[in-house]
Formats: C-alpha cells, structure tokens, sequence
C-alpha cells in the first residue's frame, strides 16, 4: 500500500479564501457600523425627543422658557441663551446626551425668559416676539423666528474644521443665532414662536379675551345711557307730579272763584230786588260769566291731572323696565370683569 503525502492549499486557493474572508468581513462590518449608527441615531432622537417634551412640560407650567446652563450643575443660569440643557430646571433626572454620549446642547429665545402671570400674558408674548424682527434672537428654517432648540453635534468635527456643531448648524449674528439646515449627522428639534401660539390655544384665548373685553366696554356705554335714560324719566315724573301739584291748586283756585262768583251774583241779586241798585242788575251776569269761566278753568286743570297721572304710570313703567335693564347689564359686566380679571389679571372697571 502506497501512502501519500497530505496536498496544503495553494497559493491561488489561499488567495481566493483571503479575498472571500475580506468579504464576509466587509459585509459583517458594514452590518455592524449600520446597526450601530442605527442605534446611535434612535438614541439621539429618543434623547432630543424627551428634552423637548420636558422643555414644553415645564413652559405649560411655568410659562416661560428656562435658561440654559452653563456650568453644567443641571440649573439654568440667566439670562445665559445657549449651553447644554437644565435637566434639573425641567424635571429630568440626568444630563440628556446623543448616541455619542455627548451632552445636548440647547439654545432659547432670551425674551422668552421673564415668567408670566397669566396665559393671556404669555400668549400676548409670544405674539410680540412672532412678530417683531428686532426681538427674534434665534431663527430656523426660512428665517422663521423660533422659540428654543435642542440638538445634538453628531459625531463631533467630522468636518475637521474644529467645531463640536461640525456643520456650523448654530451661527451667532448681532440680531443672536440662526440655526442652519444640517449638512451632516447634527440633529435638533426646535418649536417656532408661531407654532407656539397654536400649540397653546392662544388664537382662541386672545380672541375670547379681546370679545369679552369689547363686550365689556360696549356694557358700559349701554349701563351710560340708561343712567342717564333713568335721570331723564325721574325728571319728567317730578315735572308731572310739579303739574298736577299746580292744576290741583288751579282746581281750588278756580272753586273759590266759583263760590266768590257766585256770592257776587247772589248779593247783587239781592241789591237790585231789594234796594233797586241798577248797578248790581249788570253785576250779576258777570259773575254769572266770571263763576261760568272758574268752572271751566277748574275742569281744564282736573284734565290736566288725569293727563299727568297717566304720565306718571307709563313714566314709572318705563322706569321699571330701565332698571331691570341696568340690573342684568351690571350683572353682566361683573361677570365679564371677572372672567378677564382671571385670564389675564385686569380688567376695565364696571361703571
């Protein structure tokens, strides 16, 4: 029997199982790095997510932004606008940090800082700093004017251009900072200022406030004009109780002339039947005319009385009527007053 020799691997076979080995470890690597960038980012995001639901956490609160920190002890330091996030200011437990583990930096719009009373308040802010350019301090995406942003440098230089945000994605300006569209693995999350007025109603608030306000007002000048509607009546009643005062004294005035008349007539009477005095025969008609002219006199003023008696009932009903109106407008406006002062903590006075 014939033994033989063990054949090794050739030069060509040991070349192709180094070029197939290269491969696997090619493919395995690519597999690796993609799941660890894959993890990487979901941590960022998870982190970048948390911190931003905090900051609106705490902003629903407080209604206001806190400062950023700047020793790193997890407390805002104002009126610092940029540093790493203060985790302790909104409730965390630790310093958030990307996939990287490098601590989130976070920036704030400084006029966002100064705490409000009320959401009124805070909405009425927040419209001010949407709209006015002077008071943008930090900007996004088409120059719209944010509120704060939280984001994280990525792998840190991978430009090589000696910046931890490696895309410049924070540019500092004399108006403040403007945040660039990231050109490489930097992430962040911002919220706008106007985006902020929608997130917290304020639309509706301003709007609901604003009517009340309006309503408000417009109750004054109603409760206005019927104080003075009121006045004018009690006028007019004190004139028709004046007027029947006087017809009631135009009565009496002409029920004595009546009597007096008719005391003239009779004893003129009585001196031409008896004494023959010619003058009083032409006395007696006209105190017959005179007591006649009394009576009339005295029915026109007992109509006069009647009229202004009348008067006097429509003037209180109208009176009446006018004082429900001023009770349920006062009644209003205290309530509308109270409303505001709770929304925004003052109002215009009631009259």
């Amino acid at each position: 029997m014939t033994l033989r020799k063990p054949k090794g691997f050739s030069l060509l076979e040991l070349a192709l199982l180094l070029v197939v080995i290269g491969i696997l470890v090619t493919i395995a690597s690519a597999v690796v790095i993609k799941a660890i960038n894959q993890s990487t980012s979901a941590t960022t995001n998870n982190a970048l997510l948390q911190t931003e639901q905090a900051l609106l956490g705490r902003l629903h609160l407080n209604r206001s932004l806190a400062c950023a920190d700047t020793d790193a002890d997890g407390l805002g330091n104002c009126p610092a606008r940029i540093g790493t996030v203060p985790y302790i200011d909104l409730g965390m437990d630790s310093m958030p940090v990307d996939g990287n583990g490098m601590a989130l930096t976070y920036i704030a719009n400084g006029y966002l800082f100064a705490p409000t009373a009320n959401a009124y308040d805070f909405c009425q802010t927040l419209l001010t700093v949407a709209s006015t350019v002077d008071l943008g301090e930090l900007y996004g995406a088409g120059n719209a004017s944010l509120a704060y942003a939280i984001f994280s440098g990525g792998k840190q230089d991978i430009l090589n251009n000696s910046s931890a945000n490696d895309t410049a994605i924070i540019k500092a300006g004399s108006a403040g900072y403007s945040i660039e569209e990231n050109i490489s693995d930097d992430r962040y999350r911002s919220k706008s200022n106007m985006s902020l007025l929608g997130k917290f109603n304020c639309p509706a608030t301003l709007l609901a406030i604003n009517a009340m306000e309006t309503e408000l007002i417009a109750g004054n000048l109603t409760r206005t004009t019927l104080d003075f509607i009121k006045t004018d009546i009690e006028g007019r009643i004190k004139g028709s109780e004046l007027a029947i005062v006087m017809a009631s004294l135009s009565v009496a005035t002409a029920a004595a002339s009546v009597v007096g008349a008719a005391a003239t007539a009779i004893d003129a009477g009585a001196q031409a039947i008896f004494f023959g005095n010619a003058a009083a025969v032409v006395l007696a008609p006209l105190s017959v005319v005179a007591a006649g002219l009394a009576v009339v006199a005295a029915g026109l003023s007992i109509v006069e009385i009647v009229l202004e008696a009348d008067a006097i009932v429509t003037f209180n009903t109208i009176k009446d009527h006018v004082d429900r109106q001023r009770t349920f407008v006062a009644a209003t406006c205290t309530g509308l007053s109270g409303e505001i002062v709770s929304a925004k903590g003052g109002a215009t006075p009631c009259n």
